[in-house]
């Protein structure tokens, strides 16, 4: 295998992602938008983040779940909780020239990706359906977290512990809890719309205007979909998203090796 240790080399395979990701819910009528780090880039960069290195997109639910059913492609391979093994309570679209090995204890094949969210109802109690999802997320977070990470003294002593605690239960087993959660308010059916699948998605909720109607926006070069209301948007994610955070916090909050097979 061969390492891909320049960002803009990976940054290239994953807008190529995105790319056909982008015709394909064209051609076949699918609702999705850039989100969170990717819409700031666009907005703020024109394109990536500079020390950023993944790329969001969310979907309607119904639309979600069409596009896993229906996507077919001999070089991009979608992956969810269908998929053996796979925990995480929304989709990845992968490259499969590639490989990706991330510092978790739960090692996969898959390719670099781009990460693909359901967009769902929140109730207007969604305090209580947050918390719900925040307590799974933890506890698959303790199933997978690799050893090696840097942690406090008591959070080092209680992990082998947590895990232990946690032996008979699969991490994708978690997150299909985490997903039949977040789908007890259908898109359709509550004011308010959000990412709830996922504990970092699951702070920012806002009416379905400031989605819907979907508009446009540039990112790298080329045009792709983006909520309605950008600006409410990236304020109820972000506040203030057009300054630039301190030096020190401009680097990737990834950790992990990619390959070209």
């Amino acid at each position: 295998m061969i390492e891909i240790k320049n960002l803009s080399e990976l940054k290239k395979i994953e807008l190529d992602i995105l790319r056909s990701f982008h015709a394909f819910c064209k051609e076949n009528s699918l609702k999705y938008y850039l989100a969170y780090g990717t819409l700031l880039g666009a907005v703020r960069h024109g394109g990536f983040i500079p020390w950023d290195d993944d790329i969001d997109v969310v979907m309607p639910r119904p639309d979600y779940e069409r596009f896993i059913k229906e996507y077919k492609n001999d070089i991009y391979q979608v992956y969810d909780l269908s998929k053996k093994g796979y925990f995480y309570p929304f989709a990845k679209l992968c490259d499969s020239r590639t490989v990706l090995i991330e510092d978790t204890v739960v090692k996969s094949k898959m390719g670099v990706y781009i990460d693909i969210f359901p967009m769902d109802g929140v109730p207007d109690d969604y305090k209580v359906q947050n918390a719900k999802i925040k307590r799974l997320v933890r506890l698959q977070q303790h199933k997978y977290s690799s050893f090696s990470r840097k942690r406090s003294l008591i959070k080092k002593i209680l992990l082998p512990i947590v895990k232990i605690l946690l032996l008979p239960v699969s991490c994708q087993r978690l997150g299909k809890r985490m997903t039949a959660e977040a789908k007890k308010y259908s898109y359709g059916a509550t004011d308010l719309v959000g990412c709830v699948c996922e504990d970092v998605c699951s702070k920012a909720f806002f009416k379905k205007s400031v989605v819907e109607p979907l508009g446009e926006i540039e990112f790298e070069g080329y045009t792709f979909c983006a909520p309605s209301d950008i600006h409410t948007y990236l304020t109820v994610n972000y506040g203030d998203y057009m300054k630039l955070p301190p030096i020190e916090q401009q680097n990737s909050k990834h950790n992990f090796k990619a390959y070209w097979i």
